[in-house]
């Protein structure tokens, strides 16, 4: 039987949307371009410790896997951040050779590597073709889908960038999020049989193409524009929205927009109370922000491999919120810490090569 509350919650969120995309109008442009602000590294930061909880979570009992649904809005809220910190670097002008070679040294060299170490030491004899299904699927680690993933729209972006300043926000935005919504809900029946069952569909990015649209949009605009009063009405209706229907439904719909309404509450938190900004706290986030790569390469390697055999080895029976916490306290830093004596090494390997082949 058809439970007509998701209809309802989906009207919600939409309207919550359409609220959200009707108050661009009221925002100020920001002229000032070539710009990164500090603020999103803290956001891609939060991002990714929310991801690393999210793959501890299987290892905790059933109680705990409805946390998932509430996590979940990590990956594509890191995806939204990656389309605006593009947008304001490349707004004024682009070289797509140079963007395409900083891409591919900044990005897939360093993830090509990590994909080399892990079939040395653990498939020395995978073929060719599993070689290329490890390198463009991400097959070689159950998170590493993620990478091709965004490779992806980073090879849309100069053309996205070429024909938005041709096509409104409000149209580029709604044609992204019916193509988007239909892949997020194609994805999840062809995942249905198993997770990963089908790595082609779970590499692709059309899931994830309206937050990285949205992101390029919003990058024009200045951020203390953003009025609390404005704001804060389409926000309400879409957590009572979620709350509501909570005894109802299971939000697989409304979910889809989770991270939206997570942007810009903090979003509305940093204009209005945040006073981190001189912390400790703050500045160690936007670190983690600008290693996210690394973090989330490496992050489930040494889960499986190092963290997880010395829990089962020495029967640590901790508690699930204590368990997720601790462990993800213990990812995050040695994951941090790895992620840049990796990159001190990547680099110096890479200048290297430049020297010799003088480029």
């Amino acid at each position: 039987m058809f439970n007509w509350f998701y209809l309802l919650e989906i009207f919600l969120s939409l309207l919550f949307l359409g609220a959200i995309l009707f108050n661009f109008k009221n925002l100020k442009i920001n002229h000032t371009i070539n710009q990164r602000i500090l603020f999103f590294d803290f956001i891609k930061g939060v991002a990714i410790v929310f991801i690393i909880m999210i793959h501890l979570i299987w290892f905790l009992d059933s109680n705990y896997v409805v946390l998932h649904e509430f996590f979940w809005f990590a990956i594509p809220l890191f995806i939204l951040v990656s389309g605006i910190l593009l947008g304001k670097k490349y707004e004024s002008k682009i070289t797509i050779k140079k963007f395409y070679y900083s891409m591919f040294e900044r990005v897939f060299l360093p993830y090509a590597l990590f994909v080399m170490l892990l079939i040395i030491f653990y498939k020395p004899n995978l073929s060719f073709q599993g070689f290329l299904e490890y390198l463009f699927l991400g097959t070689a680690n159950g998170n590493f889908y993620f990478i091709p993933l965004i490779i992806q729209l980073y090879l849309l972006f100069p053309l996205i960038l070429k024909y938005k300043k041709f096509i409104v926000s409000y149209l580029g935005l709604a044609v992204s999020f019916v193509f988007s919504f239909f892949m997020f809900i194609l994805e999840y029946y062809l995942q249905t049989p198993n997770w990963n069952s089908n790595p082609y569909s779970l590499a692709f990015c059309g899931r994830f193409f309206f937050f990285f649209v949205f992101g390029i949009y919003f990058s024009k605009f200045d951020l203390k524009s953003i009025s609390f009063r404005k704001f804060m009405i389409p926000l309400a209706i879409y957590l009572l929205s979620v709350l509501f229907f909570s005894s109802y439904v299971n939000h697989f719909y409304s979910m889809f927009i989770y991270s939206i309404f997570i942007f810009f509450a903090m979003l509305l938190l940093k204009n209005k109370f945040f006073v981190i900004e001189k912390s400790v706290f703050y500045r160690y986030f936007c670190k983690i922000g600008k290693h996210t790569l690394i973090i989330y390469l490496l992050h489930s390697i040494l889960l499986f491999n190092l963290f997880m055999p010395i829990y089962t080895n020495f029967n640590l029976n901790l508690a699930g919120w204590l368990f997720l916490i601790l462990m993800t306290f213990l990812l995050l830093l040695s994951s941090y810490y790895f992620s840049i004596i990796y990159m001190y090494i990547f680099k110096k390997i890479l200048n290297f090569v430049k020297n010799i082949f003088c480029v």
